[in-house]
């Protein structure tokens, strides 16, 4: 009779879970990422990449979700050194460098959204993101104590936090797709990060944490009733 109970118990949990619904999807678009970084004569640029997600939301009562992303995010910089000798004797020539990284990032997320065909909604995400890979490249090389070096591509995680934490705000509008369970949507984001990427630098240094914009282009389907 207990088991009965408990079996009987389950299934309209369950039932009452998949009644609510349920949105999956996937997400891409371009995206540009930057630090503020304070290296005496740096002049630092956007870096421009791609990013791209899978997408989880529970939708709760009317107004209201709750969420997570899978996603591919880029990190890094573009920065320009000019040329130092009068302050670091050995660099002799301007020095060019693109800092690249790549994170998997798993955006924690709470929304809000209207009703109706056309949606608007908004999003505010918490992001802790793992370090998967980084590179410095050197695109023209550089004069070291009269030595010429080539172009390079030097590994640098070493160097690198392997664990970053940010925060994430989200706006956007969705369109039902006619009468199928399918939504488009477009979305903008910016985030900033919380922690440092930079091993070396305090922790309490922000110049030294990432910030990044998206635009989001993407497809979800509703399960659930």
């Amino acid at each position: 009779m207990k088991k009965s109970a408990l079996l009987v118990a389950g299934l309209m949990f369950a039932h009452v879970a998949w009644s609510q619904q349920h949105l999956i999807g996937f997400r891409a678009g371009p995206a540009g990422t930057n630090v503020v970084f304070g290296m005496q004569g740096s002049q630092n640029e956007m870096r421009l990449a791609f990013t791209s997600a899978l997408t989880y939301d529970h939708l709760i009562r009317r107004h209201f979700s709750l969420g997570v992303d899978l996603m591919y995010q880029p990190g890094g910089f573009w920065g320009t050194l000019p040329d130092l000798s009068p302050i670091y004797p050995p660099l002799e020539s301007e020095y060019i460098f693109r800092n690249h990284m790549q994170y998997l990032a798993l955006p924690l997320k709470i929304g809000v959204h209207s009703r109706g065909n056309t949606k608007l909604f908004g999003q505010a995400a918490l992001v802790p993101s793992f370090l998967l890979r980084a590179n410095s490249i050197a695109p023209n090389g550089h004069v070291i104590l009269g030595q010429v070096f080539p172009p390079s591509k030097t590994p640098i995680k070493e160097y690198l936090h392997t664990f970053d934490l940010a925060a994430r705000l989200e706006v956007g509008v969705s369109q039902d797709v006619g009468n199928s369970r399918w939504q488009a949507f477009l979305s903008i984001s910016a985030q900033r990060s919380m922690t440092n990427y930079f091993i070396l630098f305090d922790p309490n240094d922000e110049t030294a944490r990432h910030y990044l914009f998206f635009l989001n282009l993407g497809m979800k389907y509703l399960l659930g009733n």
